[in-house]
């Protein structure tokens, strides 16, 4: 039949079909309305078409259309399977990813990889690099997508040029949805975040022109091209309308009018347009001849910031690096834009702990602002403010501290005190400040800032809010823990109703917080805040985000604090292993996990099975240090999880890598010194922080945080080498110091002043140690309250001071309650918990309460061994202090043999451990209430030997082992030698202690008896 027939047989056709019923009728890709027109068919059965063209609708009845969308995954998997069954779950997802779902492209994948045998990544680079070509192929029932969307491209431009010339250029852009609106009549203002396509007659025909070929899809107000789709129409341009599509496309990028990137309420604007500028910057990489317009530079520099504000810190780094290589180029290094960008990437380099790398970034703006503008222009004084920064973080305190002060007095002379810039010179001034120890001046100024942005911006504007955190940072770190938490409570309220639950800074303020609440001794609190805002961090920033993994930082230690340290171990571990790979080997916060991660592994191993121990004790004063802060060091590789790199190896990497003076090396020299007391090496100990201090005092200062608590450890160590006057006339210095700075309160001013106690004690000042004792212990229940673990730490201390002047039963009183109280906060396996019970012990047995002190000593030794295991150094204390009691009650052979063991298990510490001096002091206590002096002499001797060599001559231990062993000489009948020892630790006593210590009167007794 001839062609010109056609029409006559349809009619026909139609006809017959009237006449029929439960018939199905089915037009396949109808190109329009237009071409069905005159074929509709009769009612008496059903008409199933299908279109790409959304006005087919016309021809439906009342919702008679479906919409057919992308697959959803799993119909994506599916399909591929057909063609490849073995095809994993992982390559299915990530090639169905890769195509978007889209039915046709998953088609053409699937029976290519099936026909070609092509490895999955050698197809998915080939997609990346040459879409057209790899699309190209026909499937058995379809045209291939390449052929398609040419095809519709080129009837699109045959009918709608304009159309065309859009899609050209919306190809350089990202495949997400475009904001595209009509360009306003007159002066009015252009809708944040949209992009100005043309006046209303010609934008929105040429829109509807699009979506009807199908080549983009309507997303609400905005049109987005399928990522194939999108990359096929870039593919297909010879290079010369490739540049001229990408200049168009950084024309309508530069129409846009976010706002200010420092205000929230643009940054809706700025996330719909941040990939488009994404995407046109890459593209500028492969056409150096395309010249960027003035607004879309600007429009760049604006979206770096909003990365930068909303902490994206990879993506500012990603968008600014390349953008400030093309314009030092063009239009050149002193161009405002190319300063602004070079701004913008020292502030990333300085989120990716870069900040050696960002500090000549920052000199080299400051001068070219300098000689542009002059020293008082605003942005030459801001620049100054931003390296005043920058040389804080790289170790150049004072060289910033300077640059900052001087800023903001030029800003307040040239600005006046309430503008913006001053405000926020003055809110980093007050960081510098706090960052270099000067707390109180830290407090004035911030808290003078905070009044004036509330004044001038509002309670809930941002940067009120910042400076609120920060004034709350600082009221910490000035021990005012419960101002800090009222008003970290109050500012985290705020943010989270002005900037919702997951903002960044209101995830920042939550993580402080829970800072905070841990210092106040709320460490449940603080784990269930820490874990709510890890969560989140993990949900809106990603697992491997440096916020995030701060957070998990925190949230180990006060796992492990809480006695959960399996989970604090792990979670360590982990977020070690992510910062070493995410920020390097070299990163602070990298550093800053290892250490975190050697120290619960360093606990773990001296504990043996059961749960990693609390953190370290100083000075064999139970004293809550946590894990050393701020401790970097730098591997050659991934570090393995265990074994975990010693202190000692960190210092030495460091050393290396940053100098001796560095304040990174320094606070590691400072931890390692704090590995080796824990090992009883306190000579080593001792030799390290006197080498360390002075370094400190020079870089830091003499009042510096970090160089009152090195001071304190080394007072520490003085005293455990018997250098009791040496050391107390530091711990008054410290404490002095800290009460300036401080405060009376401060937590840190009460570590030393506990201090002090110990050293006043070792030199006999008994009375004067209990005096400030119960004066810190007061002070601690006011500020932390009276269930702190400090507190609860202090009070254990008092009461064995209390013991020691013979005052037991006020001894015990106190020794009871703080039991009760760790039992109750802590739990009853807590090792400080266990501590305070052994210290009981004693003070019942002082009592003469042997049976009740027996029972309450089996138990701890019982929870001890389960918790601690047989070989920890507090579980071998208290088998030493039972030992004791078993001897009291005249089981004298029990007790032999648990100080025999005892002895035994201390030996794994080594020889000369003081823990195992002390083990086989006992011991050699218990031969001679046996009967066996000659035993007991033989190994007093060689305790005294090992004491004299580990300690010195004129440690209070040493000298006490002497005068035991003299008058056990006596008793064996040598009389010369004994006196001979006697007459020289005498001597030793009166050059090193007071004259009324209890010690020279004890040594007189026994010396007097020998005359």
């Amino acid at each position: 039949m001839a062609d010109e027939d056609l029409p006559g047989q349809a009619r026909r056709a139609l006809a017959e079909l009237g006449r029929r019923s439960g018939w199905l009728l089915v037009y396949d890709s109808v190109p329009s309305p237009a071409a069905v027109a005159d074929l509709l068919p009769p009612g008496t059965g059903r008409l199933l078409v299908t279109s790409r063209d959304p006005a087919i609708r016309r021809i439906a009845p009342t919702g008679g259309v479906l919409e057919v969308d992308m697959f959803a995954r799993p119909e994506s998997v599916t399909l591929l399977r057909r063609h490849i069954p073995d095809m994993r779950d992982a390559d299915a997802d990530r090639l169905a990813a890769a195509v978007g779902d889209m039915p046709l492209a998953l088609d053409q994948a699937g029976a290519f990889l099936a026909e070609t045998g092509m490895p999955l990544i050698a197809y998915l680079d080939l997609l990346a690099a040459q879409p057209d070509t790899l699309l190209d192929e026909e499937t058995l029932h379809h045209p291939s997508l390449a052929a398609t969307v040419t095809a519709s491209y080129t009837r699109l431009a045959a009918d709608h040029p304009p159309a065309a010339g859009l899609l050209d250029l919306l190809a350089f852009l990202a495949p997400a949805p475009v904001p595209l609106t009509a360009t306003p009549a007159g002066d009015a203002p252009l809708p944040p975040g949209t992009l100005a396509g043309g006046d209303a007659l010609s934008l929105y025909p040429t829109l509807g022109m699009i979506i009807r070929y199908a080549l983009a899809r309507r997303v609400g107000a905005s049109l987005q091209l399928h990522p194939l789709v999108h990359a096929l129409l870039r593919a297909r341009q010879d290079p010369g309308h490739q540049r001229q599509a990408l200049a168009e496309a950084l024309n309508l990028l530069a129409t846009a009018r976010p706002g200010s990137p420092d205000n929230p309420a643009a940054w809706a604007a700025y996330a719909v347009l941040t990939p488009h500028v994404t995407a046109a910057a890459d593209h500028l990489a492969s056409h150096t001849d395309v010249v960027e317009p003035d607004g879309f530079r600007q429009l760049l520099v604006d979206t770096g910031r909003y990365l930068e504000a909303v902490r994206q810190t990879a993506a500012v780094y990603a968008l600014a690096a390349p953008a400030r290589a093309r314009w030092t180029r063009q239009p050149g290094p002193d161009h405002p834009d190319t300063l602004n960008i070079t701004t913008v990437l020292a502030a990333a380099l300085h989120g990716l702990g870069e900040q050696q790398a960002a500090r000549p970034l920052l000199e080299d703006t400051l001068a070219r602002q300098r000689r542009v503008h002059g020293d008082d222009h605003p942005v030459a004084l801001r620049a100054a403010a931003n390296l005043a920064n920058c040389l804080i973080l790289t170790g150049k305190w004072e060289a910033g501290r300077r640059l900052g002060e001087n800023t903001l007095a030029r800003q307040r002379k040239v600005l006046g005190d309430d503008h913006p810039d001053i405000l926020s010179s003055a809110h980093n001034l007050a960081v510098l400040l706090a960052s270099v120890g000067q707390h109180q001046a830290a407090h004035a100024l911030g808290e003078d800032t905070l009044a004036r942005r509330r004044k001038l911006l509002g309670e809930d504007h941002p940067d009120t809010l910042t400076s609120a955190g920060t004034v709350a940072v600082i009221l910490a770190e000035l021990g005012q823990h419960q101002a800090a938490r009222m008003l970290g409570e109050a500012t985290l309220a705020r943010q989270r109703r002005v900037l919702g639950d997951d903002h960044p800074s209101t995830l920042c303020s939550a993580h402080d917080l829970a800072v905070w609440v841990a210092a106040l001794g709320d460490r449940p609190t603080a784990c269930t805040l820490g874990e709510d805002t890890l969560a989140r961090r993990r949900r809106i920033l990603g697992d491997d985000h440096p916020d995030t993994l701060h957070s998990a930082h925190n949230l180990a230690i006060d796992l492990d604090s809480t006695g959960n340290h399996q989970a604090a171990r792990a979670l360590a571990v982990d977020t070690m292993t992510r910062r070493y790979r995410v920020l390097g080997s070299s990163h602070p916060d990298t550093l800053a996990s290892v250490n975190l991660a050697t120290w619960l592994a360093m606990q773990a191993t001296a504990r043996g099975p059961g749960p990693d121990p609390d953190p370290p004790r100083t000075g064999g004063i139970t004293h809550p240090a946590g894990p050393p802060d701020g401790v970097t060091v730098a591997h050659s590789g991934p570090p393995e999880p265990d074994p975990f790199p010693h202190h000692e190896d960190i210092l030495t990497r460091l050393r290396r890598i940053h100098g001796p003076d560095h304040p990174t090396t320094l606070v590691a020299a400072h931890d390692h010194a704090l590995a080796l007391g824990e090992r009883g090496q306190h000579q080593a100990a001792h030799d390290l922080i006197q080498d360390t201090l002075p370094r400190m005092r020079r870089i830091l200062g003499d009042d510096h945080p970090t160089t009152l608590t090195t001071a304190g450890n080394l007072v520490v160590h003085l005293g455990e080498l018997g250098k009791h006057q040496a050391a107390r006339d530091l711990a008054e210095d410290n404490l002095t110091r800290c009460r300036r700075l401080l405060g009376d309160d401060h937590p840190e001013t009460l570590s030393c002043a506990h201090k002090l106690a110990i050293q006043m004690a070792g030199l006999g000042e008994l009375a004067a140690a209990r005096e400030l004792d119960e004066d810190t212990l007061a002070r601690q229940r006011h500020v932390l309250g009276p269930d702190h673990p400090d507190t609860l730490i202090t009070a254990s201390n008092l009461a064995l001071h209390l013991g020691t002047l013979g005052d037991h039963e006020a001894s015990r009183a106190l020794g009871e309650d703080t039991l009760s109280r760790m039992r109750r906060v802590l739990g009853p396996d807590h090792p400080h918990t266990l501590i305070a019970a052994n210290g009981l012990a004693a003070r019942l047995s002082a009592l003469g309460n042997h049976e009740a002190s027996r029972a309450l000593a089996e138990d701890t030794l019982s929870r001890m061994r389960r918790v601690l295991g047989p070989d920890h150094p507090h579980t071998l204390t208290t088998a030493s202090n039972l030992a004791d009691q078993l001897n009291l009650l005249g089981d004298h052979q029990a007790a032999r043999t648990l100080a025999e063991d005892t002895l035994a298990r201390r030996q794994l510490l080594s020889p000369d451990h003081p823990d195992t001096l002390s083990a086989a002091q006992k011991l050699a206590f218990r031969l001679s209430r046996l009967g066996e002096h000659r035993a007991a002499s033989t190994l007093f001797k060689d305790i005294l030997t090992r004491q004299q060599r580990t300690l010195g001559p004129d440690h209070l231990d040493t000298l006490r082992t002497a005068i035991v062993l003299a008058a056990l000489l006596a008793e064996l009948g040598d009389n010369q030698a004994a006196r001979t020892l006697a007459e020289d630790t005498l001597a030793r006593q009166q050059r090193t202690l007071r004259p009324d210590h209890p010690h020279i009167r004890r040594t007189a007794e026994v010396l007097g008896f020998l005359r």
